[in-house]
């Protein structure tokens, strides 16, 4: 999608990932879980893993991806790894009834 006075396509994992990377703090910390530090580097290429992941399994451009996940750091790979490929994440709580699910797998995708 191009942005009109932007003149490039606009991705929020190219902002908010990407861009770190290119302007040198590829090695800076960009995610504390637990014990773990996940720098810049090695989210984008996680977030760069799934989305190729996705692809193989069939998403393209506004698709929609329900995303039952914990708060992980998968959780931010496959958000913007989604996002990267141009599908649409869709994350929900984990502690909804099936129901729930079924409605949101209806209605979203």
């Amino acid at each position: 999608m191009e942005l009109r006075g932007f003149g490039r396509l606009y991705n929020a994992a190219g902002v908010f990932i990407d861009h770190n990377v290119q302007g040198g703090l590829g090695k800076k910390t960009a995610i504390y879980y637990r014990d773990e530090q996940i720098s810049y580097r090695e989210l984008q290429e996680k977030v760069n893993q799934t989305g190729n992941m996705l692809r193989r399994l069939g998403y393209r451009i506004e698709d929609r991806l329900v995303m039952i996940c914990h708060d992980t750091p998968e959780f931010i790979y496959t958000f913007f790894g989604a996002i990267k490929i141009g599908a649409v994440p869709i994350p929900v709580n984990t502690m909804m009834q099936p129901s729930d699910y079924e409605y949101f797998l209806n209605q979203a995708c």
